[in-house]
């Protein structure tokens, strides 16, 4: 027992309890770093293979499907390519056989140009029961199909029909293709389009299919091939099936589906991952789906592969935990030993105070603990915490005598508390409005600077009469509470004098506009908050009496409960009204001046003012809104919250009279494009009608009734073209629709689109087309 008693001097107990906080530091860090590495790893694995299966999904979609896709929208992009597929959508073959030529022609041209990814275009015309491809052409007669290429396969043309959808992705299938000698045997997937592009397989006109080659799919993803131990699968996500993959086995693609493709596919999540065991080894499954079709893609890593590069590192973070363990032990023994000889010290002092002999095996702390208690006998300063707070109980107190939220006990408990000199025979209640434009345009510190230094200013003020107790209400309103002491007879001539203290020290010192409103005279200070009430409402007609700095509650007081309202001449609504629907800014502008001008200077109360007001804001806002919806949409849609936030009537004037001057711009302006695009059409029509005429530009002029150079710019600014070549344009195209479609004379086409001269007719054919009529006759024709 007397060796464990020896563990009770500090010393002892110090340096085992440095030892235990090591150990348990050491412990804390070793497995926080642990959790932290494998969730950062895990968290950096996981984001570094779904960016990587991000790039490998867009490239595919890219290069493959979207490529696909446009391939096939080209194929009706250009006029002369359209004409020759859907004609025989619509059209029987006999008599037409060139165009089959001319499909057969247009499909080989399109495999050749994209024949990395393309094996073969086939469309499929049900009214001729004809079927046209880059490698040939098949009939169908005698209810079967003559197939003149047996090494062609038709299965997804059942397979279209059958599923009965717009569009549609087959699985990856065996097909032959021919190259130059002999057909051989490639795997393809084929997109399946209806033709007209809206139209469902029982009522098309066709289809077209476009096969793709899977050698081109699996190109892509050696391209993107991630690490050697990785599997990429695209599956399609309708049938399961497997579109292409890198190089894996058939048990394991079978693993895959079998264990996988549930899960993945009742995940309503665009991408996503998770573990699973596919031929009996743990991997990591990301996969992401499509953006164009329901095709899947899958990277498949062991996880044994994911963690190889970690092992390394948990060892060392082992070996550096037991090196700091020793570390710490060392360090541990020599703080102790610093740290104990000071407080030997202080304990050999404390037995000579305490006369008591050394005792070894004596609690140290006990001993200190006893000197502590004789020494601390005298100490109590209780009464710093209430001098530090009595700011913060003034400010409560103010607070509670303007929102009238006083108990009458309570409070006088807190004023007697802070010795809070606010008992006076009157009271009155000053409000400070600032400038709200001047506080928003300066930082909030500043803004809190100047707001709190006037607090502290007012509340200096004293010349043995009046006292007062000031407090911020908001942002930008300042709550006095004046104190008055003795009669009232000066008590104008005093609140005068403080108010225009206050006034000019804003402006002295900040250069910061100050409105004030001053309310009722009340004698019971508990009362103080029908005084506030007031000076809140003689401080809101400020917005129409922006001139007067000081209103008065007493002054004003019959305007709130002023009932001759029908003095306003509600007519000027009407004037307003009919000069903006004719958009007459000026005389419009002069309306609000008369409103504005009215309004302050009859004694209307602030509710009907600012009512009216509003009824004008939002009258004109109609206005605009039944004109042009687009306006209202550029500008109208800030313009009542820019109204709420206006300080004063004159301001509302300006800001007004500008939004009416812009509106009344952009109306203008588009009624003036209106009307030229109508002037131009008139133009157009004019050189239709009369293109076998001989047309000058004073005859298109004098049609629209404008000068000719006028006529000419803005025909030029609006179609791009200057007059003159537009005629010959609409002339050449007359001409070469009557070459083609009736048996006329060059003689007599010329004359028909206007030109007197043959010759000069052949010309400007030639110029144009890089043929001779005669020429161009022959060869369209032929052809």
């Amino acid at each position: 027992m007397s060796f464990f008693k020896r563990f009770n001097r500090v010393f002892y107990r110090l340096f085992i309890s440095y030892i235990v906080l090591i150990i348990l530091a050491v412990a804390i860090v070793g497995i926080t770093s642990y959790l932290y590495f494998s969730n950062s790893f895990d968290n950096e694995i996981n984001r570094l293979y779904s960016r990587l299966i991000t790039q490998y999904s867009d490239y595919i979609d890219n290069s493959i499907i979207q490529r696909t896709e446009k391939i096939f929208v080209n194929l009706f992009a250009e006029k002369q390519k359209e004409e020759n597929i859907t004609f025989l959508f619509d059209n029987y073959v006999p008599g037409n056989h060139i165009k089959i030529v001319n499909v057969y022609k247009c499909l080989q041209e399109i495999v050749s140009t994209n024949c990395d990814i393309l094996d073969s275009i086939y469309i499929h015309y049900k009214k001729n029961n004809l079927i046209v491809s880059s490698q040939g052409v098949i009939y169908f007669t005698r209810g079967k199909w003559e197939n003149t290429l047996p090494h062609i396969k038709l299965d997804w043309l059942d397979t279209f029909y059958n599923n009965n959808k717009k569009v549609m992705w087959t699985i990856t299938r065996d097909i032959s293709s021919v190259s130059t000698y002999l057909p051989q045997v490639e795997r393809v997937t084929t997109l399946l389009h209806s033709f007209p592009f809206n139209s469902f397989p029982d009522n098309n006109k066709g289809c077209i299919a476009i096969n793709v080659n899977e050698k081109a799919i699996r190109n892509a993803i050696k391209t993107l091939s991630i690490e050697d131990t990785a599997r990429i699968l695209i599956i399609d996500g309708e049938t399961n099936s497997i579109i292409s993959c890198s190089e894996v086995s058939q048990q394991f693609k079978n693993s895959f589906l079998n264990n996988c493709m549930k899960k993945i596919n009742e995940d309503d999540a665009f991408s996503g991952s998770f573990i699973t065991s596919i031929d009996n080894e743990r991997n990591f499954v990301f996969y992401r789906n499509s953006q164009y079709n329901k095709w899947k893609y899958v990277v498949i890593v062991p996880l044994d592969t994911m963690y190889k590069s970690s092992y390394a590192v948990k060892q060392m973070l082992v070996i550096y935990c037991v090196l700091a363990l020793i570390i710490g032990i060392i360090i541990s023994g020599i703080f102790t030993t610093k740290i104990y000889n000071p407080l030997e010290s202080l304990i050999n002092m404390a037995r000579k105070i305490l006369k008591r002999p050394v005792n070894k095996k004596e609690n140290e702390y006990v001993l200190i603990n006893n000197v502590i208690d004789e020494l601390s006998i005298k100490v109590n300063e209780l009464e710093n915490t209430l001098n530090s707070n009595i700011h913060i109980i003034k400010r409560d107190i103010i607070d509670a005598l303007l929102n009238n939220k006083a108990d009458i006990s309570q409070l006088d408990k807190k004023i007697k508390l802070v010795n809070m000199d606010i008992f006076a025979d009157y009271y009155t209640v000053i409000l400070l409005n600032l400038d709200r434009n001047f506080m928003n345009n300066i930082s909030t510190e500043n803004s809190q600077f100047i707001k709190y230094n006037m607090i502290d200013h007012i509340n200096k003020f004293n010349d043995g009469k009046v006292k007062c107790f000031a407090t911020d209400v908001n942002d930008y309103l300042i709550a006095i509470i004046v104190c008055i002491i003795g009669d009232m007879t000066n008590e104008d001539k005093i609140i005068d004098k403080l108010v225009n203290e206050c006034l000019t020290y804003a402006n002295v010192n900040f250069k910061l506009p100050v409105h004030s409103a001053i309310g009722s005279t009340i004698s019971n200070i508990y009362d103080v908050y029908v005084s506030y009430e007031n000076a809140l409402v003689a401080l809101k007609y400020s917005f129409f009496k922006r001139k007067d700095k000081v209103l008065r509650f007493n002054e004003i007081s019959f305007l709130e409960y002023n009932t001759d309202q029908d003095t306003f001449d509600d007519a000027l609504f009407d004037e307003f009204k009919r000069y903006i629907n004719t958009n007459n800014c000026r005389q419009a502008i002069c309306i609000v001046d008369k409103i504005v001008n009215e309004l302050k200077n009859k004694n209307f109360s602030y509710d009907f003012a600012k009512q009216k007001l509003t009824e004008l804001v939002s009258l004109y806002y109609v206005l605009i809104k039944s004109v042009d919806k687009d306006i209202i949409k550029e500008m109208g849609k800030d313009m009542f919250s820019q109204f709420i936030n206006l300080s004063d009537i004159d301001e509302f004037q300006v800001w007004f009279v500008n939004i009416i001057r812009q509106i009344s711009n952009i109306v203008s302006e588009k009624e003036s494009r209106s009307r030229t695009s109508e002037v131009i059409k008139s133009a157009i029509n004019y050189i239709i009608d009369n293109i076998n005429s001989d047309i000058t530009l004073n005859d298109i002029a004098e049609h629209v009734s404008l000068s000719p150079n006028y006529l000419s710019k803005i025909f030029k600014d609006e179609t791009g073209k200057n007059i003159q070549d537009f005629i010959t344009q609409e002339r050449m195209e007359r001409a070469k629709k009557l070459l083609l479609s009736t048996n006329m004379k060059i003689e007599e086409i010329s004359f028909e689109v206007g030109y007197n001269n043959t010759a000069y007719f052949i010309r400007r054919f030639k110029e144009m087309y890089g043929k001779t009529p005669k020429k161009f006759r022959e060869l369209n024709i032929t052809n």
